[in-house]
């Protein structure tokens, strides 16, 4: 009884690795989407480094740049969604590419946002782990 138990427990671990990885696959789809109607209607334009946003966590300290750019006379910022090191950043006064929103400037993406990258490679790893561990089940490994 105790290893149908563990098999059993086993399979359910690799279901629920499958649905993860098919979540962030899926959530990674709908940011890419999402980007490519923002960059299709969104207005292009450059903003320059002004700062940085430090993001402490109990084991790292990252940052994330902020930057600045106009509209009609009036500035905005923008922050990008992932932090990384301070020697992987842009320097202070380097120029990126911002898309804003020509009805409401301040709703704005960075023209080379990737952070979807990361979450579809997470979902790839997960599906290819739970594909690896179903083939161990069934081969009577587990």
């Amino acid at each position: 009884m105790r290893i149908l138990n563990g098999r059993f427990s086993t399979m359910l671990l690799i279901i629920a690795t499958a649905i993860v990885g098919a979540g962030l696959i899926s959530y990674s789809i709908h940011l890419i989407s999402i980007n490519k109607e923002k960059k299709a209607s969104y207005v292009s334009t450059e903003a320059v480094i002004i700062g940085y946003d430090k993001v402490e966590s109990s084991d790292s300290t990252t940052y994330r740049f902020i930057a600045e750019y106009e509209v009609d006379g009036k500035k905005y910022t923008i922050t990008p969604q992932s932090s990384t090191s301070m020697n992987m950043q842009p320097e202070e006064g380097d120029v990126v590419l911002v898309r804003y929103n020509p009805n409401s400037p301040e709703d704005a993406i960075l023209d080379k946002d990737n952070t979807w990258i990361i979450t579809m490679i997470f979902g790839i790893v997960c599906i290819v782990v739970a594909a690896v561990f179903t083939i161990l089940l069934r081969g009577r490994i587990l």
